[in-house]
């Protein structure tokens, strides 16, 4: 345990905030088919079709419909929504169903540069025959006929493996299909998989920091973030039979209940969501209707839940927008240069594999259409496809060492370093924020720097010595806190 670590720091209540109000509701249904009487059980939920949740179905949307005022009638006599479910959309799925943080030794992604699209462009006009150099000058090619020629190539061909943009906190939504959030998570839906879970390990893991129905998150860059047996994975049914054509990845799914749907993904969340006795945070009015008493107890269950597990209640993790309200977290994770060195580490691949034009090759030029277009007409397609696929080879072996090595670390974390990380992300959460103050420069660049390294430095040793200096440096601002809030109660 590191010294001067602040045992009560665990039981103090961050501030909380007013729940916003979403305005998105969900698109209807068209269907023109002759409807049929159900006769449902009155008080009890229906089960959907075993096979697959036809979102446009006429008996689908009835046993929705009918699910929704069996919950809504048994929320309004319990006052409280009695079910939490935390959501996720991700097209990598996590074949050991652990939550991992994103970062150079847990993703490496096949990424398009400049350079990728330039190379990709001429292998197309290539294959199609098009001669678009005159004297060593670029002619341009027909839009159309330029379409239609990238259209026969593979749109990964010259894609570059690079690590995935680090992000410290993996996030959710709860009771609520990520399609309906809207601008406020500007985040592509339609994944590969959406996962649903109970909300119990997120709450008792300690490293939560904030409850939103449309954005719910957690630190991971210590811990992964264990999805329970319990967990559902929805998929869309095409997606479902093209992926589990890969006999390893369908024997993982089998790990856990699979649902397949076919329609519109949000309308197959609800719908799947009141079936396990979940109320969605909202619908669509040709559904249901919320009226103000069932919005008031949606809202105020889960501000309850928050304010009983010491997290903030919608609060963004986007601090440079509003300093004061938004949390700490994106700030730091956009000082993350893992990209820039791995860009970096690709450019001194290929001066060294091509030396004599190694002057051709920078960050700037292999992000820059032009002058990728330069380097693709003097090396040549082959020449470039075949040091691009030697570099891939080389990134994906030294990445499948870090990978073993960060998860062998991470997954053996004691209970005394657990403690220690929680204490130092709860020290963090009570006093840092963009705008705080320090007599001299230098002290603030050398927090900022031990913070970005508290999350993302590879080792949970190497964590904890960035740990210490954050210590020193905020515990003493804790301590003017707190006495500045005796002398303001005493006033």
């Amino acid at each position: 345990m590191m010294e001067g670590a602040n045992v009560g720091l665990l039981d103090k209540v961050f501030r909380k905030k007013e729940p916003e109000v979403v305005k998105m509701v969900i698109p209807p249904i068209n269907n023109n088919e002759e409807k049929t009487n159900y006769n449902f059980p009155e008080d009890e939920l229906v089960s959907l079709p075993p096979s697959v949740i036809d979102t446009s179905s006429e008996e689908c949307i009835a046993i929705f419909k009918h699910n929704l005022e069996v919950l809504k009638a048994r929320t309004k006599r319990e006052g409280q929504v009695e079910r939490f479910m935390l959501i996720r959309e991700d097209d990598n799925f996590p074949t050991d169903f652990k939550w991992r943080v994103r970062s150079c030794n847990t993703l490496f992604e096949k990424k398009v540069l400049a350079l990728s699209f330039a190379l990709r462009s001429k292998c197309a006009l290539e294959k199609a025959g098009i001669d678009n150099l005159f004297n060593g000058i670029e002619i341009p090619v027909d839009p159309r006929k330029m379409n239609q020629a990238l259209s026969e190539v593979d749109p990964k061909v010259g894609a570059v493996y690079m690590p995935a943009h680090f992000r410290s906190t993996k996030h959710f939504t709860i009771n609520t299909p990520l399609g309906v959030t809207g601008s406020y998570n500007s985040v592509e839906t339609e994944r590969d998989f959406i996962i649903l879970d109970s909300i119990d390990n997120f709450l008792n893991s300690g490293y939560g920091y904030s409850l939103s129905y449309w954005d719910a998150y957690l630190d991971v860059s210590h811990e992964a973030l264990d999805i329970s047996s319990s967990a559902i994975i929805l998929m869309e049914k095409t997606k479902y039979d093209d992926l589990t054509k890969d006999v390893s990845f369908a024997n993982t799914l089998k790990q856990r209940r699979v649902v397949l749907y076919e329609g519109d993904e949000t309308l197959a969340i609800n719908m799947l969501l009141t079936a396990e006795g979940v109320l969605p945070s909202q619908v669509g009015l040709s559904y249901s209707e919320y009226d103000e008493q069932l919005k008031e107890i949606i809202d105020s269950s889960l501000a309850s839940l928050a304010f009983s597990h010491n997290l903030l209640l919608n609060q963004s993790h986007a601090a440079y927008i509003e300093p004061e309200k938004g949390h700490f977290s994106n700030h730091f994770d956009d000082y993350n240069r893992d990209h820039i060195a791995y860009l970096q580490d690709f450019v001194d691949f290929m001066q060294a594999k091509f030396p004599n034009y190694a002057i051709l090759f920078n960050i700037d030029s292999i992000n820059n259409t032009e002058q990728s277009a330069k380097i693709v007409n003097v090396i040549g397609t082959k020449a470039l496809l075949d040091a691009i696929n030697d570099y891939n080879k080389d990134a994906l072996e030294h990445f499948n060492e870090r990978h073993t090595s960060y998860i062998k670390d991470h997954d053996n974390i004691t209970s005394e370093e657990r403690n220690a990380i929680l204490q130092t992300i709860h020290l963090i959460s009570q006093t840092y924020s963009i705008n705080l103050t320090f007599d001299d420069e230098d002290s603030k660049e050398l927090l900022e720097e031990s913070i970005r390294k508290f999350f993302q430095l590879p080792t949970i040793h190497e964590q904890l010595e960035a740990a210490k200096v954050i210590w020193s440096i905020l515990e003493p601002k804790l301590d003017q806190t707190q006495n500045i809030s005796q002398d303001t109660s005493r006033k």
